[in-house]
């Protein structure tokens, strides 16, 4: 990883100077300083090339890797007595699911939906919303907590373990794989 970092920073390197005019392997300003035709030009350019591919490649890969509900998920998520925001759950589904988590908004807006959650509109900005447990929500455990960072204090919705079970229900009815078919 450290040489791929190396590789890329010595690349920018040779394109920035390369955009000011400057011949990234002489230092020389003339325009006419640059033969396209050199091994060394060549060399750069191609290695340009498969850097620039890799990279688009792994993008798509990260994009294809959408989260699944795969089979015998629910057995491998830590589940624990203690509550836990949304996001951390979901950190915790990806860590038992070779990395590839549910993003937060599109789960958030599962438990919208189902009516665990409920959109309020905080002050005059009507755009500004912030979701708030239900009543429904609260029968699963699904509070919200005062919680102290640094020297604000906001609000946060926590899920006990029966609120982490319903996400768990709710992620494996809305991502499994026949669902995604039925989709399609």
């Amino acid at each position: 990883m450290k040489m791929e970092i190396n590789k890329i920073l010595d690349l920018q390197e040779k394109v920035n100077a390369l955009a000011n005019g400057v011949n990234p392997f002489t230092g020389e300003t003339s325009a006419d300083s640059l033969d396209l035709n050199d091994p060394q030009t060549i060399r750069f350019l191609f290695n340009l090339s498969d850097v620039l591919k890799d990279f688009t490649k792994r993008r798509a890969t990260k994009k294809e890797n959408a989260f699944v509900f795969t089979q015998g998920l629910e057995e491998k998520v830590l589940i624990e007595d203690n509550d836990i925001t949304l996001s951390n759950f979901l950190r915790r589904v990806g860590e038992a699911n070779d990395g590839i988590a549910p993003k937060y908004k599109p789960v958030a807006a599962i438990l919208v939906d189902e009516g665990f959650l409920e959109n309020a509109v905080v002050g005059a900005d009507r755009y500004s919303k912030k979701k708030h447990p239900t009543q429904k929500a609260q029968e699963y455990g699904i509070v919200e907590k005062a919680v102290a960072s640094g020297y604000r204090i906001y609000q946060a919705i926590f899920y006990g373990r029966k609120g982490q079970e319903l996400v768990l229900s709710l992620l494996k009815k809305y991502f499994s794989k026949e669902n995604q078919n039925e989709e399609t």
